[in-house]
């Protein structure tokens, strides 16, 4: 930087490009004396700007996003599936430049965390810092949570210039772990269901949430004859086809969301997917821990036809 002293008013005039940057500077937490060179109206460096190479980066984020190459900030921040250790995290791209976004920075921290809560997270000056996390999409598993505790949360987006402006905060609050159990015993029962729909008793093992992978592997073959009336029982009698388009289930197998099968759902379409429908499955509060459907449709591509 002393080096280039002799030209600074050129060079930060230049940079600048006419414009000042002051306000995105202040934004992103510069002190004063660095953000005089983010007006560009610089007449002299000396030795004390050197603690200005420290917010560089921040500098640089902000000439992007006067030069109006940085994305926007990502659009309908919200979370869902929101357990004692981990919530689904969901956005919408930026409608600046979201088609140049290459990755999403996510930062959460809790609020008044408990002490064992406190214990996870870094304290700078009495405040709790953000965690982050990286992502090429949504949605996005944030796990490792504390229970009965309040989050904030927010996105950015990147490309290949720099980070943009942050989304809109949003909060959230995770259960008990004593609450989510009590949810659990009064949620939906597939074994039930199983049991009303006379599933035989050689394939009862698969109406379990917890069944084993290898019970399905054992039973797949034996109960493919049964696995439509096994599908009916997860999808628990609601239609999840509105959220298998919202995540980006092709037609030909939008069936699986209804609980049927159709001739066009063959496992070679619809294994790509099956994750995303799952997670469609547990948004609506049908199932909650049926992980073996995946596995189980695959074992059974090579014994049936749909």
């Amino acid at each position: 930087m002393i080096v280039c002293a002799p030209w600074a008013t050129e060079a930060f005039s230049c940079l600048a490009n006419d414009m000042d940057h002051s306000d995105c500077c202040r934004e992103r937490g510069l002190p004063p004396l660095c953000v005089e060179l983010c007006s560009g109206n610089v007449t002299k460096i000396d030795f004390k700007y050197f603690r200005c190479v420290d917010y560089f980066n921040e500098y640089r984020s902000c000439l992007m996003k006067g030069y109006n190459v940085l994305p926007g900030p990502p659009r309908d921040v919200g979370v869902s599936n929101v357990h004692a250790n981990f919530v689904l995290l969901h956005w919408s791209p930026p409608e600046m430049l979201g088609n140049s976004v290459t990755t999403y920075h996510a930062y959460f921290r809790p609020i008044q965390p408990s002490r064992e809560c406190e214990s996870k997270w870094f304290i700078n000056n009495l405040e709790v810092s953000y965690h982050g996390v990286y992502t090429q999409s949504s949605p996005f598993v944030l796990e490792k949570l504390c229970e009965d505790t309040e989050y904030e949360i927010y996105v950015q987006a990147v490309n290949k210039h720099g980070t943009g402006d942050p989304s809109a905060r949003v909060l959230f609050r995770t259960p008990s772990i004593v609450h989510e159990r009590k949810l659990e015993e009064t949620s939906y029962n597939v074994t039930h269901c199983c049991v009303s729909v006379q599933i035989s008793p050689g394939c009862m093992p698969l109406c379990d949430y917890n069944a084993r992978m290898s019970h399905v592997r054992m039973l797949a073959t034996t109960c493919s004859g049964e696995l439509p009336n096994i599908l009916r029982c997860a999808v628990g009698g609601r239609n999840h086809q509105p959220c298998c388009q919202r995540r980006g289930v092709p037609e030909s197998c939008m069936s699986l969301c209804a609980g049927t099968f159709s001739s066009q759902a063959t496992p070679a379409v619809c294994m790509p997917y099956i994750g995303n429908i799952m997670m469609c499955l547990e948004e609506g509060k049908a199932v909650k821990g049926l992980s073996w459907l995946a596995a189980l449709v695959d074992r059974l591509s090579v014994v049936m036809v749909f």
